[in-house]
């Protein structure tokens, strides 16, 4: 093979493999030093680079193959976590470590190798993930280095690619990090990743990571860590990586959410209240997050959260945002953001299940003997200030919604027409209805109509096969409160609405805008 066919040779691997995994699940030692040599030369080309990390995800998941890599890997993989140990504290970035390679040179490593190390960390973290530890010790030697690398590295690939690595070590190894006291080396490096001076490019992984963390090696939650994540949250601005930072605050609203409203309601960040940070970065960002764990949770979260009607969150004032990106005026309570969310959220799940279902059936009419389940993802809609009337007479042929929100609010306009004349004239049952004057978003999130659109790249795509990759330490936690079909549990939450909670339901609604 050449350079123009080897990555055709690489993906009818990969393709055999996943037909077949017999295979190649007895590879042996020769065929492994050879997906290596490829990876020393072809590691930075964009194409066949990334076919055979995936080449060796898919082949890592054997357990005969597993062994083959790792005998192989390894080594290679150590030698550059070494020499980085070696360099210290005068490796600051990637152009550092080789200006320093001719005075710490490895027996196996040449130049051009030290600059894989961000793709050699993610090896080393599919190689944690997959191997059994207690086979292969060195895998435990190297996470000290890793911790050490992290801890005096700016480098911003680097963070982003060691966080992953170290979000797997905690995932599959957190028994061992506890038995080598490496616990609390583990909480520094997190607390330099939360530092507002860390980029926030780094930061994909570390929400993931700090939820393994709490979980696994420190159920104590630590409060400064918990301020930490607040103060990111504050300067975060992508999706991608705001999801899994709101993720943690989102699991202790199912846990613990007296407790975690009390601390957010109590600290303050720049004279914002901490809960104020984080609901007005989470309900702008909320359509947009990714992954069926990180949505289901969240989600719940924030139906959780409206039925509590706590009363710090009933009278918090938060960025409204509507989808023309208006900045004026556009704080609304808390409450009434969190139930439109919820709404579209609702919508948005019945239109992308009619359109699977609607190309299914076209595809099945070309190809009888095929069965797809469809992969249209629908409509990404903002969050608006109120929009029940998006659930409109076509519910039934897009999904047969269950619960019929228009119905809810001319049930409760027949027998409550006075109580509705009350709240026009600023008196209401449930709330104090106050305009905001904060402006709306103004600096606090400028310029996010571009990143809204434009910085998605957490390379999850909802039905992809290769979601299970980011989130199953997250599924694997067997949290109750994420195992649900999204669509079901948002109608069944409107259903509880309508048989429990309709007065307070239509106190809301009365106050969503008409756009």
């Amino acid at each position: 093979a050449n350079d123009e066919t080897t990555h055709i040779v690489i993906e009818t691997i990969s393709a055999l493999a996943r037909i077949n995994k017999k295979v190649t699940a007895d590879i042996p030692i020769e065929a492994a030093n050879q997906i290596l040599q490829l990876y020393r030369v072809y590691h930075s080309d964009p194409l066949i680079g990334q076919d055979i990390i995936d080449l060796f995800r898919l082949l890592s998941t054997i357990p005969k193959t597993v062994n083959a890599l790792a005998s192989t890997f390894i080594p290679y993989i150590a030698d550059i976590i070494n020499l980085h140990s070696k360099i210290g504290q005068d490796f600051k970035g990637m152009e550092s470590l080789a200006h320093s390679f001719g005075t710490e040179k490895s027996s196996t490593v040449t130049q051009t190798d030290v600059l894989t190390l961000p793709n050699a960390l993610d090896l080393l973290g599919i190689l944690v993930k997959n191997c059994p530890l207690e086979d292969n010790y060195i895998l435990i030697e190297l996470l000290p280095k890793l911790l050490g690398l992290m801890s005096r590295t700016d480098d911003i690939s680097v963070l982003l690619h060691g966080t992953g690595c170290l979000r797997t070590y905690v995932y599959k190894a957190s028994p061992i990090i506890k038995k080598e006291n490496l616990t609390k080396d583990v909480l520094t490096v997190v607390q330099k990743l939360l530092e507002p001076s860390t980029a926030e490019a780094t930061a994909a992984h570390l929400g993931y990571a700090i939820i393994n963390i709490f979980t696994k090696l420190s159920p104590k939650i630590e409060t400064d860590v918990l301020m930490g994540v607040v103060n990111k949250i504050y300067k975060t601005k992508m999706p991608s990586i705001l999801q899994s930072l709101i993720l943690i605050f989102a699991r202790l609203i199912h846990t613990h959410p007296d407790v975690i409203l009390e601390f957010l309601s109590t600290t303050s960040l720049e004279a914002r209240i901490s809960l104020k940070v984080v609901l007005d970065k989470w309900l702008i960002q909320q359509p947009l997050f990714r992954g069926n764990y990180t949505r289901n949770v969240t989600f719940s979260a924030l139906a959780k959260l409206f039925k509590l009607k706590d009363k710090r969150v009933e009278t918090l004032l938060i960025v409204g945002f509507n989808p023309s990106h208006s900045n004026v005026n556009s704080e609304v309570l808390a409450p009434f953001k969190i139930l439109s969310t919820l709404i579209r959220a609702l919508d948005n799940e019945v239109t992308g299940k009619a359109q699977q279902e609607k190309k299914s059936q076209e595809l099945t009419k070309v190809t009888p003997k095929y069965h797809t389940a469809g992969d249209e993802l629908s409509e990404r809609l903002d969050t608006l200030e109120g929009d029940d009337d998006d659930l409109d007479d076509d519910d039934d042929a897009n999904g047969a919604i269950a619960v019929n929100l228009d119905e809810l609010q001319d049930q409760e306009d027949e027998d409550d027409d006075d109580d509705e004349d009350d709240a026009a004239q600023g008196e209401d049952k449930f709330f104090n209805v106050k305009e905001g004057h904060d402006g709306g978003l103004g600096d606090y999130e400028t310029g996010s109509e571009f990143y809204m659109s434009e910085l998605l790249d957490f390379e999850i795509d909802e039905g992809d096969e290769n979601e299970e990759v980011y989130e199953d330490d997250m599924i694997e936690l067997g949290d109750e409160y994420a195992d649900f079909l999204l669509i079901d549990f948002l109608k069944s939450f409107f259903e509880e609405m309508k048989e429990e909670e309709l007065e307070y339901f239509n106190a809301c609604v009365r106050y969503f805008t008409k756009e």
